[in-house]
């Protein structure tokens, strides 16, 4: 029969090789470290044409002539909680004026905006938009969280021309019209 001092070193060579082998088998796991994550999705707000971008006028004097087309367009947008409404404004860059050495020029007050494409017509010589004195605001939208993001909507502005006070030289008039939209808080 075995001693018992040859038994316990045998039940203590037994643990030890067992303790070497879980340590040696052991995975080894550093602290792991936060790394902060942060993604953007900037606002937009955009206004694309959906009609032609040309709109002429024939003047034949002595009156209110109605432009060629009636320019559409869409608005989309996608932003912050902290706004509140998208207002769509057209605006001119100036008078229309003559070519080919004419000094004559339809003054902004005779350029004139039916929002929605319809009557009654208003001078663009309103703010809105950021824009004083050479205005008229088409539309304003209230939004919600049902439509401030991926929020879309159509507009259109018919225009006319009142010569009827002007004394123009025969010649080619041209000016801009701009279509912009703007959101607030």
């Amino acid at each position: 029969m075995p001693s018992r001092k040859a038994v316990d070193v045998c039940i203590l060579s037994s643990l030890l090789a067992f303790a070497f082998a879980s340590s040696a088998a052991a995975q080894v796991t550093a602290t792991a470290v936060p790394m902060s994550l942060s993604a953007l999705k900037p606002e937009s707000i955009t206004v694309t044409l959906t009609s032609s971008n040309t709109v002429t006028f024939n003047l034949v004097g002595g009156s209110a002539d109605t432009g060629s087309i009636i320019p559409a367009w869409t608005t989309n947008w996608n932003l912050k909680h902290s706004e509140n409404t998208v207002m769509v404004c057209v605006f001119l860059s100036g008078a229309l004026s003559g070519t080919n050495g004419n000094t004559d020029t339809v003054p902004m007050a005779y350029i004139l905006g039916g929002p929605g494409g319809v009557a009654p017509f208003t001078a663009i010589t309103g703010n809105g938009c950021g824009q004083i004195g050479n205005a008229l605001v088409i539309s304003t939208t209230a939004l919600t969280n049902a439509n401030r993001k991926n929020g879309s909507k159509s507009d259109s502005v018919a225009l006319e021309i009142n010569d009827a006070p002007l004394v123009l030289q025969a010649d080619t008039y041209s000016g801009t019209l701009n279509i912009v939209a703007q959101a607030t808080p």
